[in-house]
């Protein structure tokens, strides 16, 4: 057995646990961090806690690494009750945004550090570290010391060090945002596939919208101490609920509805059809910027308008617009490759169309 197929066999024999909280409440000073969460992570998946500043999302991290203790609610890890219990006595480690490393510690004695307080035999420490090592490809980097390291070789480390004990479960507190943006995208599809090799549950904080998207399988976006919903990235993207997520997740061209009959709505821009029949009370729909055609193809299925381009942004694989539909602005994102014939310009006249399936009836929250 080779040593990377050791980790995964090793730390695989304790991942695909599941994580419940049920009404997690938490108030500092006055204020209400957390009102009420209640989440089922399934075992296995890389789920996300995504939000602003201020949203709840560290808090609730916090509480299930045992951090801190809950005003009232349960933490149940793998069906057990462990809102009790220290943050030690839990299978849970946790990577930091600052990736708390000792500075005077060298990078096999970092990763060992967990192992060695645990009282573990030397030889058996050392082969673990040493399979940890070559798992995350950093076994070159064993004798160097943290100030010595680059921002993703100290991430690497970090996450090394957290995975050598392992957890049942993985906490990330925004491991990267402290990276470049071109290190952060490498970085992010490496987490992703250490995951699926090892199997194992686990749980990121980020307010990076495409991070959340590019890592996870399911999403909890977070508002003011709350769920706002949960869902798979796919679901949220193009079903989202509120303009809160939205408008959180993406781009989105929201319009108020002022009045509503069957299957059509009508707003600023004009009426639109709708897939379905709109939902009493309904006061809010919204169209994904790419979403919009400005092709001049006539499809006699979608809603169509005319517009005035007012800006154009290159952006390499395609082009951001800025449109204007009876004095409403929209912004829709056009790939180069969809069209035959030049693109529109600045002043030009365009056919916009958005299909009935592409206008999203939006909740008030």
């Amino acid at each position: 057995m080779n040593r990377q197929t050791a980790v995964a066999t090793h730390v695989g024999a304790a991942a695909g646990v599941g994580l419940e909280v049920v009404s997690l409440s938490k108030r500092y000073d006055g204020h209400q961090a957390l009102a009420g969460v209640d989440l089922k992570i399934h075992p296995g998946e890389f789920f996300t806690l995504l939000g602003p500043s201020g949203c709840g999302k560290t808090t609730l991290l916090r509480l299930i690494a045992g951090l801190e203790r809950p005003d009232g609610g349960d933490v149940l890890i793998d069906g057990q009750q462990v809102t009790g219990q220290a943050a030690h006595a839990r299978k849970v480690n946790t990577v930091f945004q600052s990736y708390a490393l000792f500075p005077h510690l060298n990078v096999a004695d970092n990763v060992a550090f967990g192992l060695r307080m645990q009282g573990m035999e030397k030889a058996t420490r050392q082969r673990k570290v040493a399979e940890m090592l070559a798992f995350m490809h950093i076994e070159a980097l064993a004798e160097r010391r943290p100030e010595q390291l680059s921002g993703g070789q100290q991430q690497r480390v970090a996450l090394a060090r957290a995975l050598v004990n392992e957890p049942q479960i993985l906490l990330l507190d925004e491991p990267l945002s402290a990276l470049d943006a071109k290190l952060r995208a490498e970085l992010q599809l490496e987490l992703k596939r250490t995951q699926r090799r090892l199997g194992m549950t686990f749980i990121l904080v980020t307010h990076d919208q495409a991070e959340a998207l590019t890592l996870s399988d399911r999403i909890a976006v977070m508002r003011e101490g709350r769920v706002e919903q949960v869902g798979g990235v796919t679901e949220l993207y193009e079903r989202p609920r509120t303009a809160y997520v939205a408008e959180f997740l993406g781009q989105a061209n929201s319009l108020r509805v002022s009045a509503a009959s069957g299957h059509e709505v009508d707003t600023p821009i004009g009426r639109l059809r709708l897939h379905e029949a709109a939902p009493a009370g309904l006061s809010q729909v919204m169209v994904r910027p790419e979403r919009l055609s400005l092709d001049g193809i006539s499809d006699e299925n979608c809603n169509r308008f005319e517009a005035r381009v007012i800006e154009r942004i290159y952006l390499g694989a395609g082009s951001r617009y800025t449109l204007d539909i009876n004095g409403t602005a929209l912004i829709a994102m056009i790939a180069h490759q969809s069209y035959a014939t030049h693109l529109p310009e600045e002043g030009d006249r365009v056919q916009v169309q958005v299909h009935p399936r592409d206008v999203i009836p939006l909740a008030e929250r």
